[in-house]
């Protein structure tokens, strides 16, 4: 066993807007430094090292869509990020914090 953790809904804490952002950052030295100020951003809920085009995966919640382009200005501000792409959440089948398969009638 890793550790216990408690799973809090971020809609009970006001963040209605769930999006996965990719990232397209510039050398090694730039994604330490990435991932040391994504792991300082509390609205940035998973960071994942990834293959493609983009190396870094993050899940992200924000208020809204106005705050979720601020977070994203933030992100592209970081040393050598060059640039992001974002997906806005619009519905979840199943997800980690409820557990819930949604199920089709």
């Amino acid at each position: 066993m890793r550790a216990y953790v408690a799973l809090v809904n971020p809609q009970t804490l006001g963040y209605a807007t769930c999006a996965f952002v990719l990232a397209a950052v510039e050398g090694k030295k730039n994604e330490k430094a990435f991932v040391e100020a994504v792991l300082k951003i509390p609205q940035i809920e998973e960071c994942h090292h990834i293959s493609g085009e983009f190396p870094y995966l993050l899940k992200i919640w924000a208020h809204d869509v106005q705050d979720l382009e601020r977070l994203n200005e933030k992100i592209k501000e970081l040393a050598g990020v060059l640039r992001t792409q974002i997906s806005v959440v619009l519905s979840s089948a199943k997800d980690h914090v409820t557990g819930l398969v949604a199920r089709s009638e």
